[in-house]
């Protein structure tokens, strides 16, 4: 049985989500807490093997990424799944760099966040972005992983925004030929997708 505590300032949210999990046979709901002091204090006495954990606490005026951080200095730690209606590539990055092992947002169906806690719980990091994956994989090592340059991100970007390979060549002032280039060997870099950012930024230009 896989122990969850649920970290959210708001009442009604977490009453739909231990409501849900009642009746679970592999996910029990040991927990919530409105503030970070009092899931923090829970989660030593508890000792989950996941945490449901919202980013924006407006209640309280708590920063879910300070209390993420907090969380990584229990001597039993805790998945966290982060499970937020706020996104953008900048929070993802940081919640991947603190250590997070999933990204949910609130709008996502009970049996996508059910297989996302117990893919978590397994030793998956599991990020979706409004419902469409952007990384799933086991045991990361991002220092190995493929790391685009700024030049690349920049241009992977562009082409998001729907400029083509010409137009992105006259707006940041470099050959069509170098545009390509960068294209190729950021196509290259993708056939591990392992990279939070790289596989982000490359489903918005429409590649995968």
């Amino acid at each position: 049985m896989i122990s969850v505590i649920v970290l959210d300032d708001h009442q009604l949210f977490i009453d739909g989500i231990v409501n849900s999990f009642l009746n679970d046979p592999e996910i029990s709901i040991a927990g919530f807490a409105l503030d970070g002091n009092s899931g923090m204090n829970l989660m030593q006495q508890q000792q989950p093997g996941v945490v449901l954990l919202d980013i924006d606490f407006s209640k309280t005026r708590e920063n879910g990424l300070d209390i993420l951080k907090s969380i990584h200095k229990l001597p039993v730690q805790p998945k966290v799944i982060v499970l937020t209606g706020y996104c953008d590539v900048s929070l993802v990055d940081s919640l991947k760099n603190e250590g997070a092992s999933g990204f949910l947002l609130k709008n996502v169906g009970l049996d996508q966040l059910r297989q996302t806690i117990i893919d978590v719980y397994n030793g998956e990091v599991v990020f979706r972005y409004d419902t469409q994956i952007i990384a799933t994989h086991k045991n990361p090592d991002f220092s190995t992983q493929p790391v685009l340059s700024d030049r690349a991100v920049e241009i992977i970007k562009l082409l998001s925004q729907g400029l083509v390979v010409k137009e992105i060549a006259q707006k940041l002032g470099i050959a069509e030929t170098t545009v390509n280039d960068h294209l190729e060997r950021t196509k290259r870099k993708l056939d591990a997708k392992n990279n939070v950012e790289l596989v982000f930024l490359s489903t918005k230009a429409g590649w995968i």
